[in-house]
């Protein structure tokens, strides 16, 4: 799954700089820059939905931190909640492209 979202973040990088050479250009590439925006809405689309899971499955740990009693446990919770909060930072960045 990681090795996939970096392909597709690596394509997504790649027509960005298709996209903005087009644009700038005098020739008519209106059927790229099409096929362009219909693969970055879809992009923003799914990154709209995995940004939605995180922040649920954030509010579910902080949940289970303030529940759980076994320290051990506790510190193990925090640890994923800071390494989820990370994620989270990081696709609401790619998603603002």
């Amino acid at each position: 799954m990681y090795y996939m979202n970096e392909v597709i973040d690596n394509e997504y990088k790649r027509l960005s700089k298709i996209l903005e050479y087009i644009e700038n250009s005098e020739e008519d590439y209106s059927y790229l820059i099409n096929r362009c925006r219909g693969i970055f809405e879809e992009k923003k689309r799914k990154m709209k939905e995995e940004i939605s899971a995180l922040e649920n499955l954030k509010i579910y740990l902080e949940r289970n931190i303030e529940n759980e009693q076994n320290i051990f446990l506790k510190n193990e919770l925090k640890n994923e909640l800071e390494n989820l909060l990370e994620k989270i930072q990081k696709q609401k960045k790619i998603y603002k492209i």
